[in-house]
């Protein structure tokens, strides 16, 4: 193990922050209600230990939305048993469920090949009317209209039945959109470890306070350094990936149901409809 990791993995086996017990307490609860396994309970007792942690995420998307969300949850199982074994330390998966994002286009839809190599298109109706809100907060509704659309274009297998079990199965334990996410990934990967956790809970948002406390203060270095790594990349020859405003800002504000975006400039903190002093939002 190279000496720097092997110092850090020391320092938070003698010293865990508290933070991390607390955090520990509360990935224990969210993940046991939904669902979750013996090895993704033994990680969570890793991780309150002083674990290292390999995360990828993903916004929680119909059926869990595009085929790479799986892909990146396995390689990031994958990551974490290497890193354990070659390095001889403990490491968990972690997958972030980006519960709190609003795009809601970006998570209501799907595409499914039939048995003759056919496209077929469906857009969840029920859930337009929650357009603009995090999309986890999004109360599950609608199950005839899903399993209608998937009883005609899943093929009549062997499989069928079990597939519409996992799904519903899942879908009557779960009161949001973002819990019934986290309950399909754990039922397809819990048994390698994988850890789900929810930024839309309350613990979660509690113990980001001080990074939110830094944004505040700073809220525009995000940006900056954002746009400053993509110009290093764009010297490098690849071409940038995300590409921030000036003025905007790395969070967003909810103005009632709505997640906004923020921008600031003049020492005031703006949204569409509203503006605030430093001191409003603190």
């Amino acid at each position: 193990m190279p000496r720097q990791l092997e110092d850090r993995v020391n320092q938070l086996k003698s010293q865990p922050p508290p933070e991390r017990e607390k955090l520990a307490a509360h990935l224990m609860n969210y993940n046991t209600q939904m669902g979750a396994s013996q090895s993704t309970l033994d990680n969570i007792n890793k991780l309150a230990d002083g674990a290292l942690v390999v995360m990828t995420g993903q916004q929680p998307g119909l059926l869990t939305g595009p085929l790479y969300t799986i892909y990146k949850a396995i390689s990031c199982i994958r990551l974490a048993q290497r890193i354990a074994k070659t390095y001889n330390c403990p490491c968990v998966p972690v997958f972030w469920n980006a519960a709190e994002d609003h795009d809601l286009p970006e998570v209501n839809q799907l595409y499914m090949l039939n048995r003759e190599d056919v496209w077929h298109y469906f857009e969840f109706k029920a859930a337009q009317e929650y357009q603009g809100q995090a999309v986890g907060h999004i109360p599950l509704g609608g199950w005839d209209e899903l399993w209608g659309w998937l009883d005609n274009v899943l093929p009549d297998t062997d499989f069928k039945s079990d597939c519409k079990r996992l799904i519903q199965n899942s879908w009557e334990a779960s009161n949001t959109w973002g819990e019934w996410f986290s309950r399909l990934m754990l039922t397809l990967l819990g048994k390698y470890g994988l850890l789900m956790i929810d930024p839309n809970q309350p613990p979660i948002r509690q113990l980001m306070a001080p990074v939110l406390e830094q944004a505040l203060k700073n809220p525009l270095i995000p940006s900056q350094l954002v746009n400053s790594a993509g110009d290093e990349l764009q010297q490098r020859g690849y071409k940038p990936q995300l590409k921030r405003a000036p003025q905007s800002c790395s969070f967003f504000l909810f103005e009632g149901q709505k997640r906004q975006p923020v921008s600031f400039s003049d020492g005031r903190f703006y949204t569409t409809n509203a503006h605030y002093l430093p001191d409003e939002l603190g």
